[in-house]
């Protein structure tokens, strides 16, 4: 252990017996060392001493002057392994201390109170404060005043700005980061001194929002983190005799328009911190790890996890670099995808889907055919829908079929089977014709339907036929609509998408408002993948030889109302 922990220790030790804490100290040197190796040490080095040794101990390594700072980003009595840090000032400044007097000590050895403490693991020092704002989904970081620049340095945080010490994947705690290359602070100073960028982060941290333990200390890594990492670039500014940089931080908490790749965050900061400045995208720039390279990229490298943080950048209109094509570069020339000399590590794949391009491409296709209808003389007639979770079809059936007064059957609506079956049979005694909504991915499923039609036949004394209209969609569209459709039902019923803020203490892992699929309030709630997979793991393709009087293929071609909703879909969603 180092005397500037062990000065921390001794004065911390010595006032909590002085004061007459019921604080166990063996307990407290475990905290703060984090393991039980370390808290060995401590209790070997110190806890054996007597209270009169240690403080001739701390007297005789008074060349330093210790002030520990703790925070919290929660109202918390005890202390975790990542709340104490430890700030060395220099010896003149010590020295000025009168002889045998106390050293500064922190609130947490005091007497309890039920005071909340502030923002998670700030190491203060002459750090002016980084203030902390969570309205909605979204926690902002401020530090300093924020210029108005109109060109945007704008990265992600994690496995960008930062890693973790070791190969884990996640933070463990405040402390657990360090700079993803070492030219990262002096970059990011450089940025904002001589290139005259403005720096902005924008991080998705779903899970720290709720006010179980495991939330609180994974806000409280975050927190703590973005402020180390502020400190740290502080420091090096001060060192080099140079102004130090505003930063800007934004971090999405729920799953909602703010989760990148949606814009949410983006918006959020060209409404509110940019007064009024207009953005020069094709000068700004986002560097983010989640860019969707395949596995081999580098060697020995797996795939990207994601690739949301590409998507991020085209949704808001950014030119896009991995963080090795960033920090392994001196400038901030931003490389064009075709330079041979870049290597192939530092190049993000367009993504397979995009629905940019998806319109476009469909733009020269040819329209699908609206149905016929049969004459009200051979009606009723079935209808049956076949294909993947959102692939259009309700969109179909409002369209084209409810206009002409065909009986919407729906199991997200009816809630089961055997409600479907037994709405269509009463339906189709009405004379009514029927349009069955569902997916039915294989035969025996669409066999129980095409039997109720030949039963009714029988019973009305004439045949109904049963057409099938198959509808045929990427699963990636269909991904991408499934959100798609929840973006729009919300933004119709409230103008906006935002998880409110959390207001009970329940885990993170908090069940739905709604089941998947079914509607609340004028909501469509979004599908688990689950239910893609498992409709392509079950599909079988429709043939004539089930007894359908025809068979429509109908491509994926999407229909607006309005130029709002065409501008909508065009968004990345995940």
């Amino acid at each position: 252990m180092s005397n500037k922990r062990k000065v921390a220790y001794v004065e911390s030790i010595t006032q909590i017996e002085k004061m007459e804490l019921d604080i166990d100290a063996t307990d407290i040197a475990a905290k703060l060392e984090g393991s039980e190796s370390a808290a060995a040490e401590v209790k070997s080095q110190i806890m054996e001493d007597p209270p009169a040794k240690r403080s001739r101990s701390a007297d005789s390594l008074s060349d330093v002057k210790v002030a520990t700072v703790s925070t919290s980003a929660v109202a918390s009595s005890t202390m975790t392994d990542c709340q104490l840090h430890v700030a060395v000032t220099s010896t003149s400044e010590a020295t000025q201390q009168p002889v045998g007097a106390a050293l500064p000590i922190h609130p947490f050895f005091a007497k309890r109170s039920t005071t909340t403490a502030v923002a998670a693991n700030a190491v203060l020092s002459n750090l002016p404060a980084v203030k902390w704002t969570h309205t909605s989904s979204v926690l902002v970081a401020t530090y300093l005043s924020q210029p108005q620049n109109s060109r945007i340095a704008s990265f992600d945080f994690d496995g960008t700005i930062v890693t973790v010490r070791g190969n884990h994947v996640h933070a463990k705690n405040a402390d657990d980061w360090t700079f993803f290359h070492p030219s990262v602070p002096d970059r990011l100073i450089s940025l904002h001194n001589q290139e005259g960028y403005r720096l902005v982060i924008f991080s998705n941290q779903k899970g720290i929002e709720g006010h179980d333990t495991r939330s609180k200390n994974r806000k409280a890594s975050f927190m703590g983190r973005v402020e180390n990492v502020i400190n740290a670039v502080r420091k090096k500014a001060e060192k080099e005799g140079v102004p130090v940089p505003p930063i800007l931080v934004f971090a999405a908490t729920g799953d909602d328009w703010n989760r990148k790749p949606r814009p949410g965050m983006w918006e959020k900061f060209e409404r509110d911190w940019t007064a009024g400045v207009l953005v020069e995208k094709d000068k700004s720039f986002y560097v983010g790890d989640a860019a969707g390279r395949h596995a081999g990229h580098k060697p020995g490298a797996s795939r990207d996890f994601a690739d949301t943080d590409h998507k991020f950048a085209l949704n808001i209109g950014f030119p896009f670099l991995t963080p090795e094509a960033f920090w392994h570069s001196r400038t901030t020339t931003i490389p064009s995808p075709g330079r041979r000399e870049i290597p192939r590590s530092h190049h993000a794949p367009h993504p397979s889907f995009d629905p940019r391009r998806y319109l476009r491409d469909d733009s020269t296709a040819s329209p699908n055919v609206p149905p016929t209808f049969p004459p009200a003389s051979t009606r009723p007639e079935l209808i049956l829908f076949v294909g993947s979770p959102a692939s259009g079809k309700s969109s179909f059936a409002r369209r084209h079929l409810l206009p002409h007064n065909y009986v919407h059957v729906n199991q997200d609506t009816l809630k089961s089977r055997d409600r479907c079956i037994k709405a269509s049979e009463t339906a189709l005694q009405q004379n009514k014709s029927v349009v069955i909504d569902n997916t039915n991915p294989d035969r025996s499923t669409r066999r129980l339907y095409i039997n109720v039609a030949q039963r009714v036949g029988t019973q009305l004394g004439k045949e109904i036929p049963v057409r099938c209209f198959w509808f045929i969609a990427d699963e990636a569209v269909c991904m991408h609509n499934n959100v798609y459709r929840e973006v729009m039902s919300r933004m119709e019923r409230d103008g906006h998408w935002e998880e409110p803020a959390r207001a009970s203490s329940t885990s993170s892992k908090n069940k739905p408002e709604s089941k998947p699929g079914q509607g609340l309030n004028g909501v469509t709630a979004r599908l688990p993948i689950i239910a893609f997979r498992n409709f392509t793991a079950r599909f079988e393709p429709p043939g004539e030889d089930e007894g359908f009087a025809e068979i429509r293929k109908f491509d994926f071609i999407p229909e607006f109302d309005s130029a709002e909703e065409r501008k909508r879909w065009q968004i990345f969603y995940v």
